[in-house]
């Protein structure tokens, strides 16, 4: 799997940085998209083969970088907020994004497409 840091300016041309001192990963995000599909945060962990503490961390670091909630928490588990839903709608749009950019390229290298069909 690929890694990729996206940086976001502010209105000012800034770069917004976040407490790791990007703004987001790839795999933070794929791990974002994992908590809010499952639902809960050990499942998620479980699914994606990362420990609950270590998920757990990922998404507070995504919070404090953003400056927002993305997650209310509850004992049976977590629901996104509002920013968590603008969160997971671009999260998913850039992991399909990338998953297609792959795939393209491997039928391009695999010769399945031409030059001009790209």
């Amino acid at each position: 799997m690929w890694d990729v840091t996206f940086f976001v300016t502010t209105g000012n041309g800034e770069r917004f940085k976040g407490a790791d001192g990007v703004w987001a990963r790839d795999r933070q995000l794929r791990q974002f998209i994992a908590v809010v599909e499952h639902g809960n945060v050990r499942r998620a962990a479980d699914a994606i083969h990362l420990s609950q503490p270590a998920l757990t961390k990922s998404t507070h670091n995504l919070e404090e970088g953003l400056g927002v909630q993305l997650l209310v928490r509850a004992p049976r588990g977590v629901t996104p907020t509002i920013y968590g839903d603008l969160l997971l709608r671009h999260a998913r749009l850039l992991r399909n994004e990338g998953e297609r950019a792959v795939a393209e390229i491997h039928a391009v290298k695999a010769g399945h497409v031409g030059r001009d069909s790209v």
